[in-house]
């Protein structure tokens, strides 16, 4: 298990400093909200693209962009929780 321990720590500090829920991230990142929890109790390690779209919402978020659905969608969606 090549997996980075400390990740999932790392997503929820970044989730609750963001003020946002889990169900909030898992639309934003099309995930499904049980898979998110089972990477933020170190349950299951995600690969290595997916810590990166982890990574990448949550710079987004500090800046204040416009989210996208998925780490390579096209249509973006605007959520009143996330301007």
């Amino acid at each position: 298990m090549g997996g980075d321990a400390g990740f999932g720590q790392r997503v929820t500090q970044w989730r609750k400093k963001s003020g946002l829920s889990r169900v909030d991230v898992a639309k934003a990142l099309d995930i499904e909200k049980s898979y998110l929890q089972a990477v933020e109790e170190g349950r299951i390690f995600p690969t290595r693209l997916a810590q990166l779209g982890f990574e990448k919402f949550f710079e987004l978020r500090r800046k204040n962009q416009p989210l996208q659905r998925g780490i390579f969608a096209q249509k973006k969606i605007y959520n009143k929780g996330f301007k």
